[in-house]
């Protein structure tokens, strides 16, 4: 199973989230949902590939868990759209990011980014209420169509039996 995604950025490069592992080249940022083990696979406090943007609760627990985590380790403010810019050997890449809350965990966020690839929204892992109806949406959520919605389907896969004959 492939844990995270990355996600192009033009010709400039990619961004990810919840993906460590090396063989991604030109990230340019790489976001973190959450603090679970199944979406730090392959991160480690050795870390020193694109600064690593997470919420604020994220980040303690990621510098709880390793004090000297060696990559730039940015907090992000819920509800907020941040305009992040790296330059590259192509020019300027730029992306827009805002980071709502997923309802998962302590710290646990849904990032919608903005950029040259549309509009798209991964939730990593979220919980969905049934007072989540559009109308209770998050605005940003309703003020423009997306593009490409990433879900968390870990858990989907046929190898996971999460439920015993009982519940079936």
């Amino acid at each position: 199973m492939v844990n995270g995604t990355v996600i192009p950025v033009g010709s400039f490069g990619c961004l990810t989230v919840d993906y460590w592992k090396r063989s991604a080249t030109n990230v340019l940022w790489a976001f973190l949902t959450h603090a679970h083990a199944d979406h730090l696979q392959g991160l480690s406090d050795t870390w020193t590939g694109a600064p690593l943007y997470c919420s604020s609760a994220t980040r303690e627990l990621l510098l709880v868990r390793w004090p000297d985590f060696r990559a730039p380790l940015i907090s992000l403010e819920l509800d907020e759209t941040v305009i992040l810019r790296a330059a590259t050997p192509y020019g300027h890449a730029t992306v827009q990011v805002t980071p709502l809350n997923a309802n998962h965990c302590l710290g646990a966020v849904m990032f919608l980014f903005e950029g040259p690839f549309g509009r798209v929204l991964h939730c990593g892992d979220f919980r969905w209420e049934q007072e989540y109806q559009k109308e209770n949406l998050h605005p940003i959520l309703t003020s423009a169509p997306l593009d490409v919605l990433y879900l968390d389907n870990t858990y989907a896969h046929p190898r996971c039996a999460l439920l015993d004959d009982a519940f079936r």
